[in-house]
């Protein structure tokens, strides 16, 4: 490969890097319904057109930023269950784990909003793409899964006929507006 090719490929990955950020940057200041190929491109000095070379649709960018994501809030999770001793009890790895993800989640509530609240168009895709096990989503929601069958392994997860299904299949004891899924 050339180094014309080589810079090409490093301006077109700067260009990407960049696009994606402004998608953030409205994203943050305006929620998921405010991101706009249109505004990017203004923002950026190029024709709506130009940016079309770089992401087909907006759905494709919406995609793109929702596993910026969940590699983001994964590796927050990560870290703090690795700050952990090793052979840490797999429920105390979990409510770190959880922790860390409420944390991030009250620190970027557009972006949560994005991955984890009511689908907008590329939401509803990346997760229909979640089925893949190499894809962000699932590799977000993989972290938590050893510790589930460690816990499933030594016998302490309840039975399901143990579980009040009642109660899970009602209305949220806490707030009447929430609905347990």
């Amino acid at each position: 490969m050339s180094d014309t090719s080589h810079r090409r490929e490093r301006l077109r990955e700067r260009t990407v890097a960049e696009i994606k950020e402004l998608a953030r940057t409205q994203l943050v200041a305006g929620g998921p319904a405010s991101v706009s190929l249109r505004a990017i491109a203004r923002d950026m000095g190029m024709t709506a057109a130009a940016l079309y070379r770089y992401f087909p649709a907006l759905d494709a960018l919406v995609i793109e930023l929702c596993t910026d994501l969940f590699d983001e809030v994964r590796a927050q999770c990560e870290a703090a269950r690795d700050a952990l001793d090793p052979a840490a009890d797999p429920v105390e790895r979990l409510v770190v784990m959880a922790r860390a993800l409420r944390t991030w989640a009250l620190a970027h509530r557009p972006e949560a909003t994005l991955i984890f609240g009511p689908p907008v168009p590329g939401v509803e895709q990346f997760h229909e793409q979640c089925v893949d096990l190499e894809h962000a989503g699932a590799c977000f929601g993989a972290i938590f899964i050893q510790p589930m069958v460690e816990l499933w392994e030594a016998g302490r997860l309840p039975e399901a006929a143990h579980v009040d299904l009642d109660r899970l299949a009602g209305r949220c004891p806490r707030r009447a507006s929430c609905r347990w899924r």
